[in-house]
């Protein structure tokens, strides 16, 4: 097993931690952007453009003041290289000041200090500050396969001339400790340079025209990086400055601005930080054989020095100590803390339920999930139950990874290569599978050719109740930690081997009666009630308390297209009330229902909990505003959303005791939960929204065609 140990020096600690000097007068002025964060988790740019901040996930923010930085700090909490959670946006898409400053040739700056398990830094690229997307540049960590020595390192990384030029500091983020990183794209020179704490650690050839990123992705993540709307690829730790210059800046400039960051190595500190990134786990150390857990003996050997230890860390940052007895202490902690993940119990051979690791399922439905199998042999994952679908045996290969076999089926887990790529099963086994352990018992499951670990898709924020398997990454506690129970039990072995087969037959046939159900629906053909959704005409069908004013539109909604989209507003203070969407449906219906489809690039802000009203009051009904107390609550729906960008949700028919023409659907909550960032409220996105009469139409198969009411009926 590998191991984990942690020694440091105080020549190595003096190398990592920026020293003691002070300010210089003639430091270069950040004129493109320059961030200051506030107390509340906000910010504002200080440079004479004054860009507008948009902040992500305000309320999980954390903020502290530092002494050593003589400035506010944001705590931002994200899964290391994945969706972005808590981050800032600052948007250039139609600022062409900004664009040609930065295509003249820049300067980034950041003051960053990363946060994960210690011992075990994730191999994917991490974006504390950037703007890229086939294009853009940015200050990053990189995977190994990018690391100047095999390494996660940070790097800056610009596209010039199309291509993008990696320029390796060849410096690896140790938690805990702040980095002060500045890139430089000289566009005269054709040259990209990166400097770590002051220090010019690498320079490439960067010739060309600046390429920006692609429509839409046109802005600075501090935390995250742009795709599209979302932040991906983010920062899980602290930022305390964000910067850009218009101008390659020279080493003396940059050796000008690391001055006014030195602080001078704070041992105390740097043990209290430490201690911290391990307390923030809120780890456990289960105790049995499952894989990852602990036995007793080891326990007693080694978790209680550890707790020791770090008692007295704890008495010195509290009371004070010497720099020597600092580090001294910081290099047991992290010894005795490797020292106990050293010893968990190792994976190996044998028969195993998956169980998810998410938390929420338990927590909603009371319920764990389990991965499995499907009717159509396809890895999944749905209540667990102990079915025969659910049982894998795992067995060791020469080269110490993995081969897991669904015991029902026969078939072998395989591979996709990509973000969100469907895991195959293959009747032989074709691509060894790894194990990873993360922390208190729970394990990344993934594969040879994609590190991704396998994930619940459509989990639903812990509402799911099934579907299939894809390749993500996130850590301890998310839908991509699996808990590895194991299976002694030859009667349930030999039972999975007799009845898999009859299981994986029943399965299919609740498949088809589900489709046999969908063919029923498509035999019955129902009157669109919205016909005009052009924005421009003052008939326009369709209204809303929140249009978002810079993208999508009503006429999105009908027009059959799934790459366009209606979105309710994410950048205005305005409305105060919960989105809705208000439909005009010109003459008054007795029984509807709606269908809708979520945006094509993601179903994260697809509606999940709304409510119905309905009305036959015309000042209500032309006014989008009015309250909903003013109208008629009809229904309430909050399950039976689809999470996934390909389906089209049907709503249950609506049957009104008296007939209405207006019709409002209030979006209560999101698949993301995502808020507005300056009312809190969620905001959310469609592709297609169409309403119906309930009553299939005259030339419907349900009345022309003999027997198909009989059947639909029965």
């Amino acid at each position: 097993m590998r191991k984990f140990i942690f020694t440091l020096s105080l020549a190595l600690l003096a190398t990592l931690i920026p020293r003691v000097s002070q300010a210089d007068d003639n430091v270069p002025k950040a004129d493109i952007l320059d961030v200051v964060f506030n107390e509340d988790g906000s910010a504002y740019d200080a440079s004479p453009m004054d860009n507008p901040i948009q902040v992500f996930g305000k309320d999980l923010i954390e903020t502290y003041y530092s002494e050593s930085y003589k400035r506010i700090i944001p705590k931002l909490f994200n899964p290391w290289g994945g969706t972005g959670q808590t981050y800032y946006k600052v948007d250039y898409e139609n600022n062409q000041t900004f664009k040609d400053a930065l295509a003249n040739g820049h300067t980034l700056e950041t003051l960053v200090m990363a946060d994960y398990t210690l011992g075990s830094l994730p191999d994917s690229e991490c974006k504390p500050f950037t703007s890229h997307q086939s294009g853009g540049t940015g200050l990053m960590v990189s995977t190994k396969a990018n690391g100047a020595n095999g390494s996660n390192e940070f790097a800056f990384l610009p596209c010039t001339g199309g291509s993008y030029h990696w320029v390796k500091s060849g410096v690896r983020p140790e938690p805990g400790i702040f980095y002060h990183l500045v890139g430089v794209w000289n566009k005269e020179e054709g040259k990209a340079y990166v400097y770590v704490n002051g220090e010019l650690k690498a320079t490439v050839d960067a010739p060309g025209d600046f390429t920006f990123p692609t429509a839409g992705s046109n802005w600075f993540g501090i935390g995250a990086d742009p795709s599209g709307e979302t932040g991906n690829t983010a920062w899980n730790g602290e930022v305390a400055l964000a910067r850009i210059y218009d101008a390659p800046l020279t080493a003396e400039q940059i050796a000008a601005l690391y001055k006014q960051v030195e602080t001078g190595p704070n041992y105390g500190q740097i043990l209290k930080n430490s201690l911290d990134s391990i307390n923030n786990l809120n780890e456990t150390f289960p105790e049995g054989t499952n894989p990852g857990y602990y036995t007793t003996e080891v326990l007693a050997q080694y978790k209680a020095p550890y707790d020791d230890i770090a008692k007295r860390a704890l008495d010195a940052i509290e009371n004070g100590t010497s720099d020597d007895e600092y580090i001294s202490l910081r290099t047991e902690l992290l010894n005795a803390y490797a020292a106990i993940h050293e010893h968990a119990n190792p994976m190996s051979d044998g028969y195993y339920y998956f169980i998810n690791a998410y938390g929420e399922f338990k927590k909603l439905q009371d319920v764990e999930m389990a991965m499995c199998i499907n009717a159509d042999k396809e890895l999944s994952w749905g209540p667990f139950d102990g079915n025969p679908l659910q049982l894998f045996k795992v067995t060791k290969l020469e080269d110490g990874n993995y081969s897991i076999q669904n015991v029902a089926s026969g078939e072998f887990i395989g591979t996709k290569d990509g973000v969100s790529a469907l895991v195959p099963m293959t009747a032989t086994q074709t691509v060894p599978q790894t194990f990873t352990l993360l922390h208190s018992g729970q394990w990344n499951i993934a594969n040879t050719e994609n590190s991704r670990s396998y994930h619940t898709q459509s989990h639903n924020s812990g509402a799911g109740t099934g579907g299939r398997i894809v390749a993500w990454q996130a850590g301890v506690g998310t839908c991509s930690a699996w808990i590895l129970n194991p299976v002694t039990d030859q009667e349930v072995i030999d039972r999975a081997n007799e009845l898999g087969p009859k299981e994986i037959a029943a399965a299919k046939l609740k498949a088809l009666i589900v489709d046999a159900k969908a063919a029923r629906d498509l035999a019955n053909e129902y009157t669109p009630l919205i016909t005009n959704a052009n924005d421009a005409d003052e008939s326009c069908q369709i209204s809303s308390n929140a249009k978002e004013p810079n993208e999508g539109t009503f006429a999105n909604l009908i027009d059959k297209k799934f790459d366009t989209y209606f979105h309710s507003t994410y950048s205005m203070s305005e409305p105060v009330d919960y989105h809705n969407l208000q439909v005009d449906m010109l003459t008054p219906q007795s029984g509807i229902f709606f269908k809708m489809q979520p945006r094509n690039s993601s179903y994260m802000d697809f509606p999940n909990d709304v409510d119905i009203y309905a009305t036959n009051d015309e000042t209500l009904g032309k006014d989008a505003n009015s309250s909903n107390e003013s109208w008629t609550k009809v229904a309430h729906f909050d399950s039976g959303f689809p999470t996934d960008i390909n389906s089209i949700y049907t709503s249950p028919s609506i049957t009104f005791e008296e007939p209405y023409r207006y019709f409002r659907m209030v979006v209560l909550n999101t698949v993301s939960k995502r808020t507005n960032s300056n009312t809190g409220l969620p905001y959310y996105t469609l592709s297609e929204f169409q309403l119906y009469n309930s009553t299939p139409t005259a030339n419907s198969q349900y009345n022309t065609l003999a027997g198909m009411k009989e059947a639909c009926d029965a």
